[in-house]
């Protein structure tokens, strides 16, 4: 059983006292802690290839499987709860009980890093289909009402064994969310043939928008963080790289609000804020900077 203890932090201005705070007195390895402050108050360091000027090719839960690890009993924390955040902090813990991630849990790992890296996921366009086991898995590490440890778990147990417990219905919920998100592209706009523009609460809003053009500006009016209050969250994304320069288009947006950031194909407006720049200029800097 592992010594580590899991946590996610509340990144908004208001409550970043309070979190420093917390930081200083509990000695923390970062796994995608994408607010600099943050960040540099993790006392053993933060995984975050993808943010923070790091290597965005990289996944945390690749560098998780090859970085020295944090020492017993290291609290291991992030931003955003999700499966390769989370996927790390599993394989951190697998590490310290001696689990060998080469194998099978290797080739799990790439999943997990190669979904991150190329925003893989099922298209409304394809129709209905049945969820796969890590689908399923990677919506319950999403379930903020389940503890931080538990997904954790979760996250374990698929990468040894390909199943988890609750698998089953949890996949029975992706598809039922799937059934009702097929009719999203009439909800999808098209800006010069190449970009296209959603708003939308559901999480396959972004999957519609690339049945009308390879590079998405999605909007969620009420994306709910961490379990916290309903925001305004921008997302901006390419099916592939080449297609944008992501970087100079959230260097760009950095100058009017602090905090965009992401991956070569996916980022977005600061974690747990109401992003305030207008759709219009999201989508200006976006025609600006495509390649």
């Amino acid at each position: 059983m592992t010594t580590y203890t899991f946590a996610t932090l509340d990144p908004r201005p208001a409550n970043q006292e309070g979190v420093l705070a917390y930081l200083a007195s509990n000695p923390s390895m970062g796994l995608e802690v994408t607010v600099s402050k943050l960040a540099e108050a993790c006392s053993l360091g933060n995984i975050d290839p993808q943010h923070l000027g790091g290597d965005a090719s990289v996944a945390a839960i690749e560098e998780a499987a090859v970085c020295p690890l944090p020492p017993q009993g290291a609290q291991l924390v992030t931003i955003r709860a999700d499966a390769d955040s989370v996927g790390a902090m599993a394989v951190l813990a697998l590490r310290e009980e001696d689990v060998s991630v080469n194998g099978n849990v290797g080739v799990r790992v790439s999943v997990i890093a190669d979904a991150d890296k190329s925003h893989s996921e099922w298209s409304p366009l394809d129709g209905f289909r049945p969820a796969t086991t890590f689908e399923a898995l990677r919506a319950e590490v999403m379930n903020f009402r389940r503890p931080l440890e538990e997904r954790v778990d979760l996250v374990k147990s698929w990468l040894t064994t390909g199943e988890f417990a609750g698998s089953a219905e949890a996949a029975f919920a992706v598809e039922q969310e799937r059934r009702e998100t097929v009719d999203l592209l009439d909800s999808v706009s098209l800006f010069d043939d190449c970009i296209a523009v959603i708003e939308s609460k559901s999480r396959y809003a972004v999957a519609a928008a690339y049945g009308k053009a390879d590079v998405v500006v999605a909007i969620n009016p009420q994306f709910k963080f961490g379990g916290g209050e309903p925001h305004r969250k921008v997302t901006v994304c390419q099916k592939q790289p080449g297609l944008v320069e992501l970087r100079s288009v959230f260097a760009d947006l950095n100058e009017t609000e602090p905090g965009w950031g992401g991956s070569p194909t996916i980022g977005g407006s600061p974690q747990g804020e109401s992003s305030v720049v207008a759709t219009d200029k999201v989508v200006e800097i976006v025609r600006k900077h495509l390649i």
